[in-house]
């Protein structure tokens, strides 16, 4: 999570909470997945706030319509230089949507194989783009990560799972 003030630089790494405040919690036996029910309303107050400026935190991702981080940029650029790509895991996007769309295709016109793990249904783009030679996983990543690699990672909690 990282603190929405673009003044502030406060952030903070490795929390793997399932909420990061009691009022983002999921009610015991709601399924988030079904439109049908409503989840209860949540007050700012109720948000994380940063512990430096007071103003909301928010997760350390890129949104829609958000640039990537100049870092993030860096570490993919490094990575594309060092050689041949043989498998690209994209998940949890539609594989349609640039910058992501970008990367897929440079590996592709490497000759990676892609395997794509989103919760949305492919688009028939995606299909058209790569052709059968790539693998699409409709699912949670939560989920099908764990299955798509049982017998090749050994298990380990989401605290162990870290990416330096």
């Amino acid at each position: 999570m990282e603190c929405n003030n673009g003044d502030c630089h406060h952030a903070e790494a490795d929390n793997y909470n399932d909420s990061v405040a009691p009022g983002l919690a999921i009610p015991d036996g709601v399924d988030l997945a079904d439109p049908a029910i409503p989840l209860p309303p949540i007050t700012e107050a109720q948000l994380p706030h940063c512990p430096l400026c007071g103003s909301l935190m928010r997760p350390s991702v890129v949104l829609f319509s958000e640039k990537l981080y100049q870092n993030s940029i860096d570490i993919i650029e490094e990575w594309y230089e060092k050689g041949p790509i043989e498998l690209l895991l994209v998940i949890g996007t539609s594989a349609l949507v640039s910058p992501a769309a970008d990367y897929i295709d440079r590996a592709w016109e490497m000759g990676a194989r892609i395997a794509i793990i989103n919760t949305d249904a492919p688009k028939d783009d995606v299909h058209a783009r790569y052709g059968d030679d790539h693998w699409y996983f409709q699912g949670d990543a939560a989920f099908l990560l764990p299955e798509l690699f049982k017998g090749v990672l050994e298990p380990c909690s989401i605290a162990d799972a870290r990416v330096d």
